[in-house]
């Protein structure tokens, strides 16, 4: 996994941390492009907070910034729960992009641990689904529509 996202982490506790290490428990990992100044991110926002509450155990959410700087990032990441991606990585964000098609925020993409079962609709999946989304749901979902 860290050959995707890089070896360090920003956890909400705003600490760097190994990413081996924070995602050693997790089954699968969503990357939430996603910025301070998006209007469609601000209105997505409360059902990604209501899903990660329910499948955190099983999944890390990881914000990746398409902030215009560093202050931007610093504040809005304030506001999420999760792990992000350093600011300073802008390489990692640029090639996660290109990867995975990556053109207008907000996007949700679920990768599994391994990294081959991917699905770049996750901001549908949940907005779809919000009522019933658990972890096992998604791990399904990513078992039966997996782009790999």
């Amino acid at each position: 996994m860290n050959c995707l996202i890089g070896n360090k982490l920003l956890n909400n506790n705003n600490v760097l941390v190994d990413t081996d290490i924070a995602l050693s428990e997790k089954q699968y990992v969503g990357l939430y492009f996603s910025a301070k100044n998006c209007s469609w991110c601000k209105k997505f926002n409360p059902l990604l907070f209501k899903t990660y509450e329910r499948i955190k155990d099983d999944c890390e959410i990881i914000y990746v910034s398409s902030d215009d700087n560093i202050d931007e990032f610093n504040e809005y990441f304030k506001e999420l729960p999760f792990s992000a991606i350093p600011y300073q990585s802008r390489y990692i964000k640029h090639e996660l992009c290109q990867l995975f098609n990556i053109k207008t925020v907000p996007n949700l993409v679920f990768i599994s641990k391994n990294n081959k079962m991917i699905n770049t609709n996750g901001r549908y999946l949940i907005q779809d689904n919000i009522d019933i989304i658990t972890s096992e749901f998604i791990v399904n979902n990513l078992k039966q529509n997996s782009l790999y």
